[in-house]
């Protein structure tokens, strides 16, 4: 009975989602373009990597969260915490890219950067 206890509960864990980075050079519908935009980095922890949390585009709005999923954020600004202004596109995931689900309120988008400095 104990070794199929145990091969239940490997079933289960061999069936989760794994996070698998999107393609850097895809093409994409671009949802917005960011001039001088401020955000701040944070670790997302589903993708192992840092992203950063766009300032609300949505005016008025507190319950929506953008945040953008980079390739790869310069070295010197990978600090949770860490306030940045960008330059650059918020791009739409294509379909059957393989991203988690976001939970409600939140909006994740590919993150292209031109330009990062802090405020």
């Amino acid at each position: 009975m104990p070794i199929v206890l145990i091969m239940v509960l490997f079933s289960f864990n061999s069936c989760k989602k794994k996070a698998t980075l999107p393609n850097c050079s895809a093409k994409r519908q671009v949802f917005r373009n960011l001039v001088n935009h401020q955000g701040t980095v944070f670790y997302y922890r589903q993708y192992n990597k840092f992203a950063v949390s766009i300032d609300t585009l949505i005016k008025d709005n507190i319950d929506t969260h953008i945040n953008g999923l980079p390739c790869e954020l310069p070295k010197e600004f990978q600090i949770e915490g860490k306030r940045v202004v960008l330059n650059g596109k918020l791009e739409k995931f294509n379909d059957g890219e393989n991203f988690f689900e976001t939970l409600g309120g939140e909006q994740l988008y590919f993150l292209k950067i031109d330009k990062i400095t802090t405020p």
